[in-house]
């Protein structure tokens, strides 16, 4: 029985360009998920009270809103193969910075870098949009931002809690720095895909036309909402199994490890099922990570909370998916606009949240946790109208216009 993988198989039956941003996102992911599910107890560990850690945390949401807008401009008229290879690079002085740390506001700088690698966002996304046909898309787009990145998720929290265990949390940004370098290697073999010649080109879009297209306005603001509720309950959770539970960091690391396992499992069971179209995956995604949160707060027995945690993976499910949704519904012209605005906003819900959730945990530990488990079912009703509403009148008109 040969043992030998055909070149074929490493690109996972996906054309060869998006092969490779898959395995650049994969190997991104393995660097930055040894450490992320422990960063708010690092940050803690350099002397942060929760209420900067929520600062901290948040403070790298806003400088990666910063250039968002800008980078989605950037999308549209610059080379984006450059734009990935280049920003992803960003990511390893960023993680060094972290190493070198001597205090919770030392790794400030770092976050500034670390921003600036998600130039690469909106990029990404259009490239994808425009390398793909239709019918590739939302496989396409779930093995780049949820199964690929997931599947390496699944083993870098197992490492990186078995490292932090035997030697300390800052040595984790040491192999992250070297994984980031590998990652900017693969998007810089990626083949670039110019945009149409000035003079044949439709006059260039603008945010103004991105925020004028209502489904593109009620996607962007549904993610913030979405982003907003669901990070208030995740941001604290393993400095609440610690604290509260009295776990080790290689118990949360293989919490984080099931977690990413059950983005996996969500993600081909939508992907696979016909009646789950992508609204009705974000319900599906907040629905588990609300239940998750009132799991943790309710029992500290670890079995439980491993077999619940696969319900975690919603999160990255959630969020991931809005981006099928806008490939779906929105006019091409205006694509790479309406990326970078749904980002913006979801960005927005995102970096607010650990603001609220630092003082929440501060007065009471619980209270972030059950925010998020009263919000999600908000969240879920929400999802299905806007399915209802917004999908597919857009897809009906998209369909006669055909």
């Amino acid at each position: 029985m040969s043992l030998r993988v055909s070149r074929e198989q490493l690109r996972f039956g996906l054309l060869p360009d998006v092969a490779l941003i898959v395995w650049g996102m994969s190997i991104w992911a393995l660097g930055f998920g040894m450490y992320g599910n422990f960063w708010s107890l690092y940050v803690e560990e350099l002397g942060a009270s929760p209420s900067q850690i929520g600062m901290i945390i948040g403070l790298q949401g806003f400088a990666r809103l910063a250039i968002m807008l800008p980078s989605g401009i950037a999308a549209d008229r610059y080379s984006r193969r450059r734009m990935i290879w280049i920003a992803t690079s960003m990511g390893v002085p960023s993680v060094l910075i972290f190493h070198f740390s001597k205090t919770w506001w030392h790794v400030i700088p770092g976050l500034v870098f670390l921003a600036l690698a998600q130039i690469s966002i909106p990029a990404l996304s259009s490239y994808l949009s425009e390398v793909t046909t239709p019918r590739q898309r939302p496989r396409a787009f779930a093995m780049v931002y949820t199964i690929g990145p997931s599947a390496a998720l699944i083993i870098a929290p197992l490492i990186g809690g078995w490292l932090s265990d035997r030697t300390s949390l800052a040595f984790l940004f040491l192999p992250t720095a070297a994984l980031a370098a590998v990652s900017t290697f693969f998007f810089f073999r990626i083949k670039d895909h110019p945009h149409p010649e000035r003079s044949t080109a439709a006059p260039t879009a603008t945010y103004r036309d991105a925020i004028r297209d209502r489904a593109v306005l009620m996607t962007s603001l549904l993610q913030m909402l979405t982003l907003f509720i669901l990070t208030i309950g995740i941001t604290f959770i393993p400095n609440y199994l610690k604290d509260e539970r009295g776990a080790s960091l290689s118990e949360i690391g293989i919490y984080a490890a099931i977690t990413a396992a059950g983005s996996i499992a969500m993600s081909l069971t939508i992907s696979r099922t016909k009646w789950l179209s992508p609204a009705r995956g974000i319900a599906i995604g907040s629905a588990g990570v609300g239940v998750i949160c009132l799991v943790v707060v309710l029992t500290g027995n670890f079995w439980i909370l491993n077999a619940t945690s696969l319900l975690r993976g919603g999160f990255v499910i959630a969020w991931t998916l809005f981006a099928p949704v806008l490939a779906q519904i929105v006019p091409q012209a205006i694509r790479g606009r309406s990326f970078a605005l749904a980002e913006f906003l979801g960005g927005i819900g995102f970096s607010l949240a650990p603001f609220v959730a630092g003082p929440l945990y501060d007065y009471d530990p619980k209270l972030p946790l059950l925010v998020t488990a009263c919000g999600a079912p908000l969240l879920v009703v929400l999802s299905l109208v806007f399915e209802r509403r917004v999908v597919r009148p857009s897809l009906a008109r998209a369909a006669a216009e055909e």
